[in-house]
């Protein structure tokens, strides 16, 4: 309960962020090309220039929309690794308690020969791949979830560093 608190809270503070990047690359788009100085003599310049800054936003938009559909995947692929490690889990208990049932004489119908030995013998390999099953579960869903946070940051921080640029390029410009 604790983690999915702290997933939640990264997920909110993710979207204020993505919420206040778009408001900045808003900010920063260049006016429409009439809006530019009308005594300009590089007016067509300055056009293409805007247009172009205004493209570099789309496509930085639709880098942040794409890291946000990774994201809902890596978190999908998590849910169904965690759910798949439940099951595995629910499986090991149930091997844990059936050497427990054969060696007390339970209703296993084992009885002190060599079969019971061998099948108890296979009942642990079996326990023992499945535990490390889980262990590669747990460690590929963990490194899923570092990974989409390292990706959604990296995208993130690009699309910030688009938006300075253009708001410096749109201040060197001259375009108010």
């Amino acid at each position: 309960a604790h983690d999915s608190q702290r997933m939640r809270a990264a997920e909110i503070a993710r979207t204020d962020e993505v919420a206040a990047l778009r408001a900045e690359l808003t900010a920063a788009a260049p006016p429409p090309s009439d809006e530019l100085g009308a005594g300009a003599q590089d007016g067509a310049l300055l056009a293409k220039q805007a247009i172009r800054l205004r493209k570099a936003l789309r496509d930085s938009q639709s880098e942040l929309d794409d890291a946000h559909r990774l994201v809902a995947v890596v978190k999908l692929e998590n849910a169904l690794s965690r759910r798949r490690a439940h099951a595995l889990l629910t499986a090991l208990v149930g091997w844990r308690a059936f050497p427990a049932t054969a060696e007390s004489g339970g209703h296993g119908g084992l009885n002190g020969d060599g079969v019971a030995s061998k099948k108890l013998a296979v009942a642990r390999r079996l326990l023992s791949e499945q535990q490390a099953e889980i262990q590669e579960a747990v460690g590929m869903a963990f490194c899923s979830r570092v990974q989409a946070l390292v990706q959604a940051r990296s995208h993130l921080s690009e699309a910030l560093a688009l938006s300075r640029w253009s708001r410096a390029a749109v201040k060197l410009g001259g375009v108010r």
